[in-house]
């Protein structure tokens, strides 16, 4: 019996290591590789979401559930889970570019866009993902991430704010001038 489970195997032509020992090695590279991309996403703060296009489910993360403030129970798997709580003014932009990218105009899906929470508030988000094509060039799946970027977007427009004061001030400062 156990000369049975280390006898060397054949594989067209070519002899392979002892199946248990391969096994073991293929398991524990596997579970090197699941730990080495779990602490590589929890490191990045992202959500995680891939979409399954073959079966039309959508997988969402754990993170990506919490950073919208929702019970991990609240997504059923469903797209719609993620394009109704988009803001009206952004949605057609985020359809756009998954259509672009799904058709292979665009190397990579890359959007911003605002995402209603569970309180009705709006964060804004940086969406990035990748494309998955069969032999044929079908689109079967589409992963990637969704990053939190509302303190930049907020920063952004306080400054776009703080600069658009500061010009309406030179402005006026230059029109006291020239009727003095």
């Amino acid at each position: 019996s156990r000369r049975r489970h280390t006898r060397l195997l054949t594989v067209t032509g070519v002899q392979t290591c002892a199946l248990p020992i391969c096994l073991r090695e293929a398991l524990e590279q596997l579970k090197s590789s699941e730990e080495r991309y779990a602490l590589a996403a929890a490191g990045a703060n992202d959500g995680l979401w891939d979409w399954d296009i073959t079966r039309n489910h959508v997988y969402f993360s754990p993170r990506w559930t919490s950073m919208l403030g929702l019970p991990e129970d609240a997504v059923s798997g469903s797209l719609l889970d993620w394009m109704t709580r988009v803001h009206p003014q952004d949605i057609d932009g985020l359809r756009a570019a998954f259509g672009s990218h799904l058709c292979g105009d665009t190397p990579l899906l890359s959007h911003e866009h605002r995402i209603r929470t569970h309180d009705g508030s709006y964060r804004w988000m940086l969406c990035r993902g990748m494309a998955v094509r069969a032999a044929g060039g079908d689109t079967t799946r589409i992963a990637g991430s969704q990053t939190d970027i509302t303190g930049r977007r907020e920063a952004q427009a306080n400054l776009e704010h703080a600069r658009s004061e500061e010009h309406t001030s030179e402005l006026q400062s230059q029109s006291t001038i020239s009727y003095a």
